[in-house]
């Protein structure tokens, strides 16, 4: 998370006075970074609890989250007048580019898949496993959004849930269906507590990763990411007539470029609205 972000900048420069960190320094610590492993958490099988392996390198789109956590907070200084008289702000102008993003990958499910996947998870011995993937699925949330989520943000009333704060830093609101509103009525807590509670210390997040790898394997689902399931509410989305905007808007996308990817899926639909709308015309 955002913890994590910022403290990488805190132990890397966090010594140097903010006159001192430019474009220069800023890009040597982007370059270590890049340099140094990503880490995934394991079970440790000896000790218990978990354990943090490197899996190879970091990805674009990690090392621009390190990027633009430190912008952030660079930008947050100047608008409270913290910075020096002529400070220059570092990630502006262009002198430390963000790293390339290859975005092309779109992998979904397809419906015998769905159903094997959803099928997979009722019989979890994690009993909110069905519920996870149910959300991530119909409403397109993030994993880390839905895992900390709390039971005050959920509205069974108005069938809704309201992230206070999405990645993109505003708050964004989930459309319930009525599969997803029974499923949660099943267990519904106090305002305060998390909807997905760990296992030990219900204060904390559950860790997904083996019910996870536990389901894709008795549902036969190779070469998928928990992840890929915006990709599948994203993908259904335009398979049955929505815009790129309203796929946007439920993914909580700011602009269009990051749903682009998905226009090719909505050309039948596209093309039932310009016949109904020129067909007579010849």
């Amino acid at each position: 998370g955002i913890v994590t972000l910022l403290r990488f900048w805190r132990e890397r420069i966090g010594h140097l006075r903010l006159r001192d960190v430019d474009a220069d320094v800023v890009a040597v610590e982007l370059d270590y970074l890049a340099s140094t492993p990503a880490l995934k958490a394991r079970r440790d099988p000896v000790h218990g609890g978990r354990v943090f392996l490197p899996c190879g390198p970091k990805s674009p789109a990690t090392l621009n989250r390190y990027r633009a956590a430190l912008s952030a907070v660079m930008t947050w200084a100047m608008r409270k007048r913290l910075t020096p008289k002529g400070w220059q702000h570092p990630l502006r102008g262009g002198l430390v580019p963000a790293f390339p993003e290859r975005n092309a990958r779109v992998r979904f499910l397809s419906p015998d898949e769905t159903k094997r996947l959803l099928a997979a998870a009722r019989i979890s011995v994690w009993p909110r496993l069905y519920l996870l993937i149910l959300l991530a699925l119909t409403t397109g949330a993030r994993r880390g959004e839905l895992l900390n989520l709390r039971w005050r943000s959920v509205d069974l009333q108005a069938r809704v849930i309201r992230i206070e704060t999405s990645k993109n830093g505003e708050p964004r609101t989930l459309v319930l269906t009525d599969a997803a509103v029974a499923e949660l009525r099943r267990f519904a807590g106090a305002p305060d507590a998390l909807v997905f509670p760990g296992k030990r210390d219900q204060t904390r997040p559950y860790v997904i990763t083996e019910a996870w790898r536990r389901c894709l394997k008795n549902a036969r689902i190779e070469n998928f990411r928990f992840h890929d399931l915006r990709h599948c509410c994203a993908s259904y989305l335009a398979q049955n007539g929505a815009s790129l905007l309203e796929i946007a808007e439920t993914l909580g996308h700011k602009t269009l470029a990051m749903v682009r990817r998905y226009s090719h899926l909505s050309i039948d639909s596209r093309r039932r609205i310009i016949e109904s709308a020129f067909g007579r015309i010849a």
